[in-house]
């Protein structure tokens, strides 16, 4: 039983260790729109009209 808590504190510590040593992201100065669109196969007739509506708008 000893034996397992200090595993557990173990991996507890070097979890806190590893979350202090990730870097932090860095915002730019643009905003990030993942876009899903259809644009080539057999959906490419019913999405390219909305989702190229849809570019429009966001520029």
């Amino acid at each position: 039983m000893k034996h397992r808590k200090s595993l557990l504190r173990l991996a507890l510590g070097l979890a806190l260790l590893g979350s202090g040593l990730v870097a932090t992201a860095q915002a730019a100065n643009e905003q990030y729109f993942p876009l899903q669109s259809y644009r080539v196969g057999p959906y490419a007739a019913g999405g390219t009209g909305f989702f190229g509506g849809f570019i429009d708008y966001l520029q």
